[in-house]
């Protein structure tokens, strides 16, 4: 891999062409980045700002990403159709439970209105 030099010696300038090659060579042969960065006598964090930025900067619509993206749209999709379904779960629990809760202050109320009663009948004699 040939570098052009950018300024005396001092710093290695690498193409768009031999950054691709860098990257790609990770991404098949997944090799870690810092091994990868000293065999081509650069720094590893170079190598990850290489890959932000061309994941930036790459417009390009393949096939590929399309299908990526198809396939992510399906999973969420399917992760929102559940999701409802618990939503619509848990309001029905909710109303069953709001309920629940009246009729047991209901019941309450007729327990002691009964009470109330006995005593006054109690009281009245």
């Amino acid at each position: 891999m040939e570098m052009e030099s950018s300024h005396s010696g001092v710093r290695s300038r690498f193409s768009r062409t031999q950054k691709e090659q860098i990257i790609q060579e990770y991404r098949e042969q997944e090799i870690p980045i810092s091994q990868l960065a000293r065999k081509n006598g650069i720094h590893a964090v170079t190598v990850y700002q290489w890959m932000r930025n061309m994941t930036q900067n790459d417009e390009s619509i393949t096939p590929a990403k399309i299908r990526d993206l198809l396939s992510e749209i399906s999973k969420l999709k399917l992760e929102n159709k559940q999701f409802k379904f618990k939503v619509a779960d848990l309001a029905v629990t909710n109303d069953i439970m709001a309920e629940a809760i009246e009729i047991s202050k209901k019941r309450e109320l007729l327990k002691q209105a009964k009470l109330l009663e006995k005593s006054t009948k109690k009281n009245s004699k």
